[in-house]
């Protein structure tokens, strides 16, 4: 078994209004559509309200940072960030366009660009506990160990309920070797969310890294008996 980390998924932006309050002049079904969690109904409402003349400028970016979260759905990774780019360039300031990108950046394992845009998203939003938590994994994956604990660090003290960034920041422990503390962090996720098996599977490891075989036994059936 080995460790696993957490990475937060993409954000659908649910408003069907500008970000000035300007109405839109697609309608409720067309907004309703454009976030639907099927890619191929996503995609053509998106489309719809792009291709939409009397549409405002920050409702687009809303159908193409959507349109992009749908093609991500369909693993069109490369569609997916020229539309968070257009998204940003008609509407800069446009959070949820910088962060998903950040995403996309992620899964294509290109994590300095990541960084660039969890920056930018965090800088709109410095209260956003889940773009610290992914710009913590890249700095994990660049062995920028100290400096994914600040971040993940940050994720929890805006968010004390946040149990995903304590099991990544356990994991940054445990390749430090400091067990118990990765253990107390994996702890804490667990009793944040009793069904998380993947921080019953980590907390697992760390047992027997310590030679705990009972405990780490019992945290592996846990693991199994919930699903992974």
């Amino acid at each position: 078994m080995k460790l696993r980390i957490v990475f937060v998924a993409l954000v659908v932006s649910l408003v069907a209004l500008g970000f000035a309050g300007q109405a839109s002049a697609a309608s409720k079904q067309e907004w309703a559509d454009c976030q639907n969690e099927n890619p191929d109904i996503a995609i053509a409402a998106c489309t719809k309200i792009i291709n939409d003349p009397g549409e405002s400028q920050e409702n687009i970016a809303i159908a193409f940072n959507n349109r992009g979260v749908a093609y991500k759905n369909e693993n069109k990774n490369a569609i997916a960030i020229a539309n968070y780019m257009e998204a940003i360039r008609l509407n800069p300031k446009y959070e949820n366009a910088w962060y998903n990108r950040g995403n996309a950046w992620y899964a294509d394992g290109n994590y300095d660009e990541a960084i660039s845009d969890y920056n930018q998203a965090i800088e709109l939003n410095p209260k956003d506990a889940e773009a610290y938590n992914n710009r913590g994994l890249c700095y994990y994956h660049l062995k920028k160990l100290d400096q994914a604990v600040v971040d993940y660090n940050l994720s929890v003290q805006i968010d004390p309920n946040y149990y995903k960034a304590f099991n990544n920041r356990g994991l940054v422990w445990y390749d430090e070797g400091k067990y118990d503390q990765a253990i107390a962090d994996y702890t804490e996720a667990i009793r944040l969310n009793p069904k998380y098996a993947t921080a019953y599977n980590n907390r697992g490891l760390a047992y027997k890294a310590k030679g705990d075989t009972a405990h780490a036994d019992a945290d592996f059936a846990t693991a199994k008996q919930i699903g992974q």
